[in-house]
């Protein structure tokens, strides 16, 4: 299972479904950020998250680099996890 299925994402979720009761969400995994890009890009999901180590190449989406606070001893410390949209 994908990293950010486990944190942070049940608590973004959490956190929008009291603010946004009537939205509806739906979770689809995906094993690698090419095909994240190419749910969103074909339509299949509105909204793509993904860790990765290096901004991807997605010149024809809307990047929106999101990051995790933790020491940078920390792997997670060294690492950012676009958020990547339509």
């Amino acid at each position: 299972m994908p990293s950010q299925a486990v944190d942070p994402l049940p608590a973004v979720i959490d956190r929008f479904v009291r603010r946004y009761p009537l939205v509806q969400i739906s979770i689809r995994a995906a094993g690698t950020p090419q095909t994240v890009m190419s749910l969103v890009r074909s339509g299949g999901v509105e909204l793509g998250i993904m860790a990765v180590t290096a901004t991807p190449d997605a010149q024809d989406l809307v990047v929106h680099p999101l990051t995790r606070q933790a020491s940078s001893s920390s792997p997670a410390g060294r690492r950012t996890c676009p958020r990547v949209a339509r």
